[in-house]
C-alpha cells in the first residue's frame, strides 16, 4: 500500500451502504459538529494570549506610555527620604 492509499485508508468513512454504518457516520459528524466551537474557542485564547506574552520587537505593538515613565522611574537613582 503507498502513501495514498495509507491516507486514504486513514480518512474512509466507513461502509455507508448499509444503516448500521450510515448512522455511525451521522453520530460521528454530529459529535464532531459540537467540537467545533470548542476548538474555535482555543484558538481565540491562544491567539489572544500570543499576542499579549509576545515581545514588542516581534508584534510591532507601540509601547505603552505608563511603562515606559516606570523603565524611566527606575533607571533614576532615588533620593533619600526620611520620616519623621
Amino acid at each position: 500500500m503507498g502513501l495514498f492509499g495509507r491516507i486514504r485508508a486513514a480518512f474512509a468513512l466507513g461502509d455507508t451502504t448499509d444503516p448500521l454504518g450510515r448512522s455511525l457516520v451521522v453520530e460521528q459528524f454530529r459529535i464532531l459538529r459540537k467540537q467545533v466551537p470548542v476548538l474555535y474557542a482555543l484558538l481565540l485564547v491562544d491567539s489572544i494570549s500570543v499576542a499579549l506574552v509576545l515581545p514588542v520587537a516581534v508584534s510591532g505593538r507601540p509601547e505603552h506610555p505608563v511603562k515606559e515613565r516606570a523603565e524611566k522611574c527606575r533607571a533614576e537613582p532615588r533620593k533619600a527620604t526620611t520620616f519623621r
